[in-house]
């Protein structure tokens, strides 16, 4: 009986993503600073009466609020598939602490043969 190989559909695509340190401190900023500025520019306003910018801190926290889904973190030997509305945009496999955009769908992958588990796995699938 012939062989039959495995072809991928898809080649894979390493991708770099942000460290989630530098943007978590950014998005700590636009959380604590939003609530702060809209404060601010509530007592100005009150006695002033000229332009209110209310609603641009109003959205800024909206963003610092979706920003937040963004975050992820990876063991060793894990990766993540990052899939923008359905279309595939990369696998990430550095472990740590990262930030990507909050529109990908980010499913766990495994590298196959890399650890014992995979390949027993697939024994059991096969029978």
């Amino acid at each position: 009986m012939p062989s039959q190989t495995v072809r991928s559909h898809t080649a894979e695509i390493a991708v770099r993503t942000m460290s989630g340190w530098p943007m978590l401190c950014f998005n700590l900023l636009l959380l604590l600073g939003a609530p702060l500025a809209i404060v601010m520019t509530a007592r100005s306003d009150a006695t002033s009466g000229g332009v209110s910018l209310i609603p641009v801190y109003a959205l800024l926290m909206l963003v610092a609020m979706l920003l937040l889904f963004g975050y992820f973190t990876l063991q060793p030997n894990e990766a993540r598939v990052l899939i923008l509305f359905g279309a595939y945009k990369g696998t990430v496999r550095n472990n740590g602490f990262h930030w990507a955009n909050p529109f990908y769908a980010r499913h766990r992958g495994y590298v196959p043969g890399k650890s014992g588990r995979d390949g027993a796995a697939l024994e059991r699938g096969a029978r």
